[in-house]
């Protein structure tokens, strides 16, 4: 049996490189609006999250349920959600 903390991050990994590929391949006239729309999901996705304990900022990607460390200084403060631990 397969572990899926392992499989399902190779598949984002292999799904992100195939829409790339994809992407940079077709001449920019033809892949700007397919392209903004992937951009448009994505970005409606992401979520921002600051741990009030280690001061760490995080994007969390909702639809695949991916997280990423990023530098706090680059998340504009209106976007940026504050993590409340009960």
């Amino acid at each position: 049996m397969m572990n899926i903390n392992i499989v399902m991050p190779a598949l984002m990994v292999i799904a992100m490189f195939t829409i790339f590929v994809a992407v940079t391949t077709i001449p920019v006239e033809e892949q700007s609006e397919p392209f903004q729309e992937i951009v448009d999901q994505i970005v409606d996705n992401l979520v921002y999250i600051k741990d009030p304990n280690t001061k760490l900022c995080f994007a969390f990607y909702r639809t695949g349920r991916s997280i990423s460390s990023v530098n706090c200084e680059d998340v504009p403060g209106e976007i940026l959600e504050t993590a409340r631990w009960p």
